[in-house]
């Protein structure tokens, strides 16, 4: 009996074990890593669910989002934020429905800076160029920039980022700034102008023989960058220039004076021609043809005492119709004077040069450098109250004077009475009146300014 009990005990302990082994281990709950996070969009959090007992059978675990607008959950507990807003997250058991939940809160993405495509740039007038902004974190929620121009006469920007530039030429610095943050980048842009042209101040001109014309360059555009010239001469032995456009009249004969810019190779070129001077003056044909002057006289009969002379009034010569005064650096005329809407007529000092004896009517004369010094110590006074003596106590007409090219300015505020005294090779003195109230008895005039002339008796 005893040895049976012992078989049976030895075969069925065994099999209640491995009964108890096969039996199912039941869920008893489930918790979360996180209860609660906090996340900006776009930005992702892998929550971890923990089933409980450790050794329970089943231990998969399902998913589900409360507001998946706002956040998102994977199979494996990745959340993902969305847009701003609350939500929740809630993992379930398989066995039993156990339930554990994690809130959570997505905020804005906050900017803390931002980048543009280019920091500098080297463009032309008028060109574009497009620059771009990355706002940093790229899951900022507002992606929003502003652009600023700091110099818009040199170049624009519109909202979209396009530089566009101008003829000014210059730097300036393009801004960008984010709405959120107002933090900024720059791009510094230099814009070179380039040369699109030259222009000589004469086509054609003369020179006297042993004298100097002095030819100006203007290079095209104003604002090129690089404003360099280079001066050459077609037959130095008429006539040779200087690097600053100075001719040089050495044997009568013409030649070919070419002025080229340094950025582009343009050129332009003018037809100078030595000549023997005339009257202190590099022309020997008159503006009046032969007719001269025709008959000169005074605006009125008045006349005025002062430093020992007699002053009259402006003169006015009946051949001067002109309405334009075509006169250059050294005299090359197509006209020596113009008529003065205020009565007088205005002269080139070469024309009082070369008709010095005929331009005043008989028994008169054109004054000194010397004595519109005189005139001027006589006058007394100064500023303001100098000039008034000039306007009321010597007649001064304040009728403006010409250009070389026609143009009439200053009327009303201005004037300049020629003497027959020189200034160098190319000025000579004037007296010159200003309002309100400046007044220079020896005032060094280029002649080929057109300005008003008096003349003197001595008492």
């Amino acid at each position: 009996m005893k040895t049976l009990f012992r078989t049976l005990t030895a075969l069925f302990i065994p099999l209640l074990l491995l009964v108890a082994c096969n039996r199912d281990v039941a869920v008893t709950g489930i918790s979360l890593s996180q209860a609660s996070i906090e996340l900006t969009q776009n930005q992702t959090f892998q929550l971890i669910a923990t089933v409980q007992p450790s050794d329970a059978t089943n231990r998969e675990v399902s998913w589900q989002s409360s507001n998946t607008t706002v956040a998102t959950v994977s199979d494996d507990g990745l959340v993902e934020a969305h847009s701003v807003g609350q939500a929740t997250i809630i993992a379930i058991t398989r066995d039993g429905d156990k339930t554990a939940t994690c809130a959570v809160i997505v905020r804005p993405a906050g900017v803390t800076g931002v980048v543009l495509s280019q920091r500098t740039a080297q463009l032309g007038g008028n060109e574009t160029l497009a620059l771009t902004a990355t706002v940093i974190p790229e899951n900022a929620t507002n992606q929003n920039v502003t652009w600023r121009s700091t110099s818009p006469s040199v170049a624009t920007v519109n909202n979209n980022g396009l530089v566009t530039t101008t003829m000014a030429g210059g730097e300036v610095m393009i801004i960008v700034t984010t709405e959120d943050g107002q933090v900024s980048d720059t791009c510094r842009i230099t814009v070179t102008i380039a040369v699109e042209g030259v222009v000589l101040n004469y086509n054609e001109a003369n020179v006297g023989l042993n004298d100097d014309l002095v030819l100006r360059a203007e290079v095209l555009p104003a604002t090129a960058a690089n404003r360099n010239v280079t001066w050459q001469s077609s037959n130095p032995a008429v006539a040779t220039v200087n690097s600053d456009g100075v001719v040089r009249g050495l044997t009568l004969g013409t030649t070919t004076i070419t002025v080229t810019t340094v950025d582009g190779g343009k050129t332009d070129r003018s037809t100078v021609t030595v000549v023997v001077p005339v009257a202190n003056c590099n022309n020997n044909t008159p503006g009046w043809g032969a007719n001269g002057l025709g008959t000169v006289s005074f605006i009125s009969s008045n006349t005025w005492e002062f430093a020992g002379l007699r002053w009259s009034d402006d003169v006015v010569a009946s051949n001067c119709e002109k309405t334009t005064i075509n006169i250059n650096q050294n005299s090359n005329f197509a006209a020596d004077c113009r008529s003065n809407p205020e009565g007088g007529t205005f002269f080139s000092w070469c024309a009082i040069a070369r008709f010095q004896d005929e331009i005043c009517p008989e028994g008169w004369r054109v004054p000194t450098s010397a004595e519109f010094l005189a005139l001027d110590l006589e006058i007394g006074e100064v500023g303001a109250l100098k000039l008034n003596r000039y306007v009321n106590d010597w007649g001064a007409r304040l009728s403006g004077w010409v250009r070389f090219n026609g143009d009439l300015m200053n009327v009303g505020t201005m004037a300049y009475y020629w003497s027959q005294t020189p200034s160098g090779n190319n000025n000579a003195f004037a007296l010159s009146l200003t309002a309100p109230g400046t007044v220079n008895a020896q005032f060094s005039l280029i002649r080929n300014a057109a300005g008003s002339l008096r003349c003197v008796q001595d008492l």
